[in-house]
């Protein structure tokens, strides 16, 4: 995987950079718009390579070298070898597994087959019902019962161990877009304005979307490259 710098601009105006790693520059374009974010300039992270040579070292620095390497190796052989070694990694993965689905890590907006889970009653926060709505790239989500207010901002997400995978995922979703919202805010922004970017946001998506279509329909773009466009970006397959 290589490292790439990348450099953006909010809703607000504001410039933003953050780095990603991806096998190209094309795969790094389309995970960030895949994520949302449109970049302005995206350039590829060259690590300095460091070059270590022998020449000039003297015997007994070369000697101090050896001993040190074969210790190493003697050392890291008895660990992969311990009984004990491999279960404590497993727990230790298993463990963090948990921590990440109970604390709820943020997951870029995609499209999520929720099937026929009763939304209204499986998001106890009002806010994360209206939320929910803008899970998924032009698509809308209605909710019932739905309210977006600052306290409800505010409030975590909560994952319950018994949540179904979709459920879990649409909720990582949510984790996301209210950090989000919660910036938004944060820049003197009221709730009125959030709301009206959202939708704008969404009514957005589902233009670019049926443009994408429409030239599928039209035979001047194949459905798979329709699908290499729309699927990296979160859209419905």
């Amino acid at each position: 995987m290589r490292t790439f710098l990348y450099t953006y601009q909010d809703s607000a105006g504001l410039k933003h950079e953050g780095i990603i790693s991806a096998p190209g520059k094309d795969e790094a374009y389309s995970e960030l718009r895949r994520q949302g974010i449109r970049p302005i300039r995206v350039t590829e992270r060259i690590a300095p390579v460091v070059r270590l040579g022998l020449k000039g070292l003297r015997k007994r620095d070369m000697w101090l070298l050896l001993l040190v390497a074969l210790t190493l190796g003697v050392a890291v052989a008895l660990w992969a070898t311990s009984a004990r070694a491999p279960q404590a990694l497993k727990q230790r993965a298993e463990k963090a597994l948990v921590a990440s689905a109970i604390v709820g890590t943020a997951s870029p907006r995609h499209f999520v087959d929720l099937g026929a889970l009763d939304l209204a009653s499986l998001l106890p926060n009002p806010t994360d019902r209206y939320l929910a709505r803008y899970a998924m790239p032009g698509e809308t989500l209605e909710v019932a019962d739905s309210e977006l207010t600052v306290d409800g901002l505010k409030a975590l997400v909560v994952f319950d161990p018994a949540d179904p995978a979709e459920l879990v995922e649409l909720k990582r979703i949510l984790v996301g877009i209210k950090d989000e919202a919660r910036k938004y805010v944060a820049m003197s922004n009221g709730l009125e304005r959030l709301a009206a970017f959202l939708d704008e946001r969404q009514a957005m998506e589902r233009t670019y979307r049926a443009q994408i279509l429409g030239r599928v329909q039209s035979g001047a773009l194949a459905p798979e490259d329709a699908a290499a466009i729309l699927s990296p970006m979160g859209f419905k397959p």
